[in-house]
């Protein structure tokens, strides 16, 4: 039997076993590695219909849509377009100055602050103009609205509108 381990092949076999046992073990955990780029990384968002309000506009079919545009822009909270583009502008700026060298925390921390007060602008006028739109549909379009958001949640699916359809 000892002899049996002095065998260069049969220690590759072993070597070999081990590190696929170790390989799927890691896979099947479903802990992304930390060397793997986000983009191979698995999707670990919740799903099952856990859908959220703030999505909504998304799902919308295209009648409902522009009366979403329209409700938003008579609720005087048509900015949220430029609020968007705001908040991605704070965001690229923190980027860059957490690429610069030497690196200045006081500025990040400070554009960490702007981002952060940018998103929450985002969110509130985001709200107002979703507030809107329910306020001026009718019970079915908003039933049919929140049943879309929730059947596109189950499929996992990003993106919106109805089947097939992507903006």
């Amino acid at each position: 039997m000892q002899g049996l381990f002095k065998n260069p092949l049969v220690l590759a076999l072993l070597g070999s076993v081990l590190l696929n046992g170790v390989l799927i073990g890691k896979t099947l955990s479903g802990k992304p590695a930390p060397d793997r780029p986000a983009a191979e990384r698995p999707d670990m968002r919740p799903r099952g219909g856990q859908a959220r309000l703030e999505n909504l506009p998304r799902h919308l079919s295209p009648e409902q849509r522009l009366k979403f545009d329209a409700a938003a822009k008579s609720s005087g909270r048509s900015d949220v377009r430029a609020a968007f583009k705001e908040l991605r502008a704070a965001r690229k700026a923190v980027l860059d100055l957490a690429q610069a060298d030497p690196l200045d925390a006081g500025a990040l921390r400070a554009a960490m602050q702007d981002a952060r007060a940018k998103a929450e602008r985002l969110s509130v006028l985001s709200d107002e103009a979703i507030t809107a739109w329910l306020l001026s549909a009718d019970a079915q379009e908003r039933q049919d609205a929140i049943k879309a958001m929730k059947r596109a949640g189950r499929k996992g699916r990003r993106g919106g509108g109805p089947k097939g359809e992507r903006r």
